[in-house]
């Protein structure tokens, strides 16, 4: 890197020659040209990038939401943003083809365990043992559902207001799935579910994420 004094045609971005100019703060500043270089399709390196385009898509879901994006923003966790925060916590965890169910969508804090799943028609069904300092509804409920097998995975959230206290430390949750939504299991084998729960008012507040897994086989 270098800075350039004294260009007769002024100040330059963009190639020129062997080399790369930059405008930084005013000045010129000259790189070298970088090399080609090809992209490896080796196992490896395709696992790699897979495993690496799957983060990226779960962080770009879960940021998109204020919520989410504003309780990652708050913990006092490693990474300079929501962004990075989300990519660093689920890099390693993601699969090569989707999600698995050691990803997350929130930053570990209140514990809230699954209970169980069930899909009946286009509402899939979910029950959560939760702490007694859990606080009670309103809260809303995100879950992060990617549908997916061994070559493809479709991605998205769903938020949902529908909870009730079902028993002594139970509470139930209802998801509403779109017939878009629908259509996209078609040919897919499962589903991961990552859930979490947010106060609808008040104090900032969600739980760790919950996990679950749903077999979409007949």
């Amino acid at each position: 890197m270098a800075f350039r004094k004294n260009n007769p045609l002024g100040l330059v971005s963009g190639k020129i020659g062997e080399t790369v100019s930059r405008i930084r703060y005013g000045k010129e500043v000259v790189y070298s040209k970088p090399a080609s270089y090809r992209i490896s399709c080796s196992p490896s390196a395709v696992f790699g990038r897979s495993k690496f385009a799957n983060a990226v898509k779960l962080a770009g879901l879960v940021n998109s939401v204020p919520e989410l994006s504003l309780v990652w923003k708050i913990a006092k966790i490693k990474g300079t943003n929501s962004y990075q925060k989300i990519i660093k916590h689920n890099a390693k965890l993601v699969s090569d083809y989707g999600l698995t169910l050691k990803n997350i969508i929130t930053p570990p804090l209140t514990l809230v365990e699954g209970h169980s799943i069930t899909l009946d028609g286009n509402k899939i069904i979910l029950e959560f043992k939760v702490d007694k300092s859990f606080p009670n509804p309103p809260l809303i409920l995100l879950t992060l559902i990617s549908f997916q097998n061994e070559t493809q995975n479709e991605m998205f959230i769903v938020r949902s207001d529908e909870l009730e206290k079902i028993d002594n430390g139970y509470l139930r949750g209802v998801l509403s799935l779109s017939e878009e939504a629908l259509d996209k299991t078609t040919g897919l084998n499962n589903a991961i579910l990552l859930s979490a729960f947010l106060s609808a008012s008040g104090t900032i507040c969600w739980s760790s994420t919950i996990p679950f897994k749903l077999n979409l086989k007949p």
